[in-house]
């Protein structure tokens, strides 16, 4: 009888996060050699370079209104590397961004250690003049050009943070007085300080705002503030819901041919097959759920590449891209994709259902990758536009070539705007023209009065013209809208009729709270690409869980939820439409990556143990037509289900 192996990570080492060096040590220059540039753009922060803890700080020595005063200065540093500066005694010339990088650092590090060698108010006002003395650059005018690039490496904007003066000791004196550093403040107190105007009359401001009426005690506007902030709390906590995704209880993979013939999957094939870095799993995952995962997951990758008329190998984007099984847990999300280390993670116990998602993130990448000669400066390059929607993707996505940027431009379009309807475009036109109506009352009286209020003799002639020439203005612009409105009536102007912002993500704007999760470009590709994938099977009458699941509209339908995160009816189907076109006009650039990467080497197979389990062939775990998977430890699996 044939023996069954262990399932255990294989190809290269994915890595841990490598933020984790520096939970204990601050970050050096020397640590920047081994980054890439995603990493570097992520992780080369000040909260690494100067780890700060101002209660230590106080315990050490440091006298609280010292310690207040050193946050104020350091508030104003930059909280990571600008990539957009000049060199100084340039023209216009970026610096590089390594240099950058190298300087910020440095400079952070010098800045740190004088600030917190400081022991009086004297001590910190001084400080700007000690760090400039200890660069070089004493005389802002005359000191070379390095130096300077040094000191603004870690400024916000050009102007000097290290000013501590009357406005910066009120500001600390309030810190302290809300209990800063020793204990810890309420939420609603953060940043409010109540101000005396005298004869009894307190009034509390926050920033250069008033948060309260005047009170006849400092307690009394106090008050006030804590109960607006509670009431606000408390409709957020009563408010409609956040969707996320739905609990699956079996899997089901329907409609779909059997491309294994029933043989188990080892991990190594998702190297040898479809060509993945590295496959890794978390110390918790028990071996005969790694094996229902190697199933799980080589079903629906193969089920995309069908789908997508892919090779197997183009699934790892040419053997750039890893996959993680439950190792690299994020908060409380089923799955994340790393763009730092291109490594897609799937959760133990919720990852099902969210793979179709996250390769959508990897290619969404990778589009923003292939073919660029020069490192990315920090942010993530995308076709989408990553977390920032900055116009058309044209000029962002040209090196993909004509086709595929005029296939992102078109997506990233249809994302954000949908046609408008002749009765949408009607019913502006009528009240544009109501708007006109309006205004050219308004000014029709304002003429009126003026010629009312004086004689004929004493009007100055040109404002009385051009009075009278606004007035007509509004009028002829509200019988022209008028007349545009009529011709869309009668059908007479057939359109085009403009576009509106889409549905899909006015939905999104309604879901997104501040961090704008949900508007992220990134994640409303991500979204439609999932459904595209759902219905793409669904037309083939395919089902395919562990892939995609639970991106129906109709969920998420109904006063219940705050928003849907999904698109639905006629944007839907356009959405699709243009995923399917960008993935077909990408085609060449998978296909590519996938016949050019290289055999996998010896090195690059299962890295672990192979040992034996046992002598024989046992009956593969989850093929007795849907029972749950038995646990190692307690014999009852309340994870995944076998699917059918």
């Amino acid at each position: 009888m044939a023996a069954m192996e262990r399932v255990e990570d294989a190809g290269a080492k994915i890595g841990g996060a490598r933020k984790d060096r520096w939970r204990d040590a601050a970050m050096t220059v020397a640590d920047l050699a081994d980054l890439n540039p995603e990493e570097a753009g992520r992780y080369v922060t000040k909260d690494l370079v100067w780890k700060v803890d101002y209660k230590a700080l106080v315990e050490a020595g440091m006298p609280p209104m010292v310690a207040a005063l050193v946050k104020l200065c350091r508030d104003r540093l930059a909280a990571k590397p600008s990539l957009n500066r000049t060199a100084a005694g340039t023209r216009g010339i970026l610096r590089d961004a390594d240099a950058v990088r190298r300087d910020y650092v440095t400079m952070m590090g010098k800045v740190r250690d004088v600030l917190e060698a400081c022991r009086t108010p004297e001590d910190v006002a001084g400080a700007g003049r000690a760090i400039r003395s200890g660069i070089g650059a004493l005389d802002m005018h005359g000191c070379p050009p390095a130096a300077l690039d040094l000191l603004w490496s870690v400024f916000k904007d050009r102007s000097w943070p290290f000013d501590v003066g009357y406005d910066e000791r009120k500001r600390a004196t309030a810190l302290l007085a809300e209990g800063w550093p020793g204990s810890s403040v309420p939420a609603w107190r953060k940043g409010v300080v109540v101000r005396d105007y005298g004869d009894g009359h307190f009034r509390a401001l926050k920033g250069r705002s008033y948060v309260s009426k005047e009170h006849r005690s400092e307690q009394a506007a106090l008050d006030e503030v804590r109960e607006a902030w509670e009431a606000k709390a408390a409709t957020r906590r009563a408010g409609p819901k956040v969707p996320d995704r739905p609990h699956l209880d079996v899997l089901e993979r329907t409609g779909l041919p059997d491309l294994r013939g029933g043989r188990p999957v080892r991990s190594r094939d998702f190297v040898e097959v479809f060509g993945f870095k590295g496959v890794e799993f978390g110390n918790w995952v028990p071996q005969h759920e790694r094996r229902r995962l190697m199933d799980l997951g080589y079903d629906a990758l193969m089920d995309m590449a069908r789908l997508f008329d892919l090779p197997p190998r183009a699934m790892s984007f040419g053997g750039t891209m890893s996959i993680a099984f439950g190792s690299r847990g994020e908060g409380g999300s089923a799955a994340h994709y790393e763009p730092d280390r291109r490594v897609t993670n799937l959760t133990r116990m919720s990852g099902a259902g969210s793979l179709a998602h996250e390769w959508g993130h990897g290619l969404d990448h990778m589009a923003g990758e292939i073919g660029q000669a020069s490192p990315g400066r920090g942010q993530v390059r995308s076709g989408s536009g990553w977390y920032m929607r900055d116009g058309p993707r044209a000029k962002a996505t040209e090196h993909l070539g004509p086709e595929c940027s005029a296939a992102w431009g078109a997506l990233m379009r249809t994302v954000h705007a949908r046609p408008r309807t002749a009765d949408e475009r009607l019913a502006d036109l009528e009240k544009r023209a109501a708007a006109q109506d309006r205004r050219a009352a308004s000014l029709g009286k304002d003429l009126d009065d003026y010629r009312r209020d004086l004689p004929e003799g004493r009007r100055a002639r040109k404002v009385e013209r051009d009075m009278a020439s606004s007035r007509d203005g509004a009028v002829a612009e509200a019988e022209a809208l008028r007349a545009e409105a009529a011709s869309v009536r009668s059908g007479a102007d057939r359109g085009p009729h403009g576009t509106v912002r889409s549905d899909y993500f006015a939905e999104a704007l309604k879901l997104s709270g501040p961090s704008g999760y949900y508007q992220r470009p990134t994640e409303l590709l991500a979204r439609a690409f999932e459904c595209a994938v759902h219905d793409g099977l669904a037309r083939a009458g395919g089902r395919s869980d562990y892939l995609v699941h639970g991106v129906e509209a109709e969920r998420f339908e109904g006063a219940g939820w705050k928003g849907n995160p999904y698109p639905r009816g006629a944007e839907r189907e356009a959405l699709g439409e243009a995923v399917m076109t960008m993935v077909a006009a990408m085609r060449h650039h998978l296909v590519h990556l996938a016949e050019t990467m290289p055999e996998p080497g010896a090195d690059d197979m299962a890295r672990a143990d192979e040992a034996l389990l046992a002598e024989g062939t046992p009956e593969l775990p989850g093929t007795d037509g849907g029972a749950p998977i038995p646990d190692d430890a307690d014999g009852e699996y309340a994870g995944i289900s076998p699917g059918r």
